[in-house]
């Protein structure tokens, strides 16, 4: 939030949950670790399609430090 508003949304399930997407799919987070540095946040998402129980895992990784104008001055 900033000056009342919000900046982003999170847009996947926290750890655990299901999140339901409608015509027949859902995403559920799997795990979710953060790095050493606290740099960033890993995570293993499963989208499945409700009607045929097909599953695809996709793996999610958010970066927590990223300035709020700009890009960060080192890339490691």
């Amino acid at each position: 939030m900033e000056r009342g508003r919000p900046k982003c949304h999170q847009y996947w399930p926290i750890m655990g949950d299901e999140l339901s997407l409608g015509n027949g799919f859902s995403v559920t987070c799997k795990t979710e670790q953060a790095d050493e540095t606290g740099s960033f946040v890993f995570r293993e998402l499963v989208l499945c399609d409700t009607k045929t129980n097909e599953t695809r895992s996709i793996q999610h990784m958010q970066y927590l430090v990223w300035p709020d104008h700009g890009v960060p001055s080192d890339p490691n």
